[in-house]
């Protein structure tokens, strides 16, 4: 296994392949800034901003993968505002759980059917604190 976010296995075998791409993570922090006469201004730390994470996810038939399963499983973390640890290396990633805040889809392939056999998906995490 090379992690999991909530009921979404990330593995890679001989059977199945379902992992990401393009992982970003993006951490900041809340300033003020004052103004000071004949000064420049002067910054203050507020706090930090809640983390973000964003990765890709394709999903291919003959790769051991449902694309409209697994597009459910996220679609529906997302619509339920599930928190979840996201688990690579067996090591939770960063300190708090997550949250799918939005996700976008694109069908690449149908079959004779009009089923999907290949999708990608574009996920945006923000962390979730209790």
């Amino acid at each position: 296994m090379v992690g999991a976010f909530g009921t979404i296995t990330f593995q890679v075998s001989n059977f199945k392949v379902l992992t990401f791409s393009k992982f970003k993570r993006n951490i900041s922090a809340k300033f003020a800034e004052h103004e000071v006469i004949a000064s420049a201004p002067k910054l203050e730390y507020l706090h930090r901003e809640l983390e973000e994470i964003s990765f890709d996810m394709t999903f291919i038939k003959s790769l051991g993968v449902n694309p409209t399963a697994e597009v459910e499983k996220v679609r529906q973390l997302c619509n339920k505002g599930v928190a979840n640890f996201l688990v690579l290396d067996n090591k939770v990633y960063g300190d708090m759980e997550f949250v799918i805040e939005s996700f976008s889809e694109d069908v690449l392939y149908f079959d004779g059917a009009g089923s999907p056999i290949a999708s990608k998906i574009s996920v945006r995490c923000k962390e979730y604190i209790r």
